[in-house]
């Protein structure tokens, strides 16, 4: 949304950034999606991690939400990420633990810790 120009503002009506807006109405935790290859530049893993950096500064509680697509993941939309709809089951393991491990890494190396990880996302009937 900030990207697209969308503003924010407190209850005064000075504007404010919106992660911050969301802390100062007392707003302590986040939950950051994450997509394995989206087209777009958001959700992908350079996007959370300028969203988990912000979060992190402001002091709140991190959820890290893997969705393991491309886009959005929900019961009735499991869709592999296209790199990895030919992978055999022993590689399509071995990429998710990879994805997941390099992303947890780049996290830890920029000093976020996320408090909970979330493994795939509304996933009752199975993923991927």
């Amino acid at each position: 949304m900030e990207v697209s120009g969308k503003k924010f503002y407190n209850a005064d009506g000075a504007e404010m950034e919106c992660m911050a807006l969301l802390k100062s109405v007392g707003m302590n935790t986040i939950r950051l999606r994450l997509w394995a290859n989206p087209t777009e530049s958001w959700n992908n893993t350079a996007d959370l991690l300028i969203k988990a950096k912000k979060a992190n500064a402001l002091g709140m509680r991190i959820m890290i939400d893997f969705h393991y697509s491309d886009t959005w993941a929900y019961t009735s939309h499991q869709t592999k990420p296209t790199a990895w709809t030919s992978l055999s089951f022993a590689d399509l393991k071995t990429a998710v633990g990879n994805h997941t491990t390099e992303v947890l890494n780049a996290l830890k190396t920029n000093g976020v810790n996320p408090e909970w990880v979330q493994v795939g996302n509304e996933t009752s009937n199975g993923m991927l």
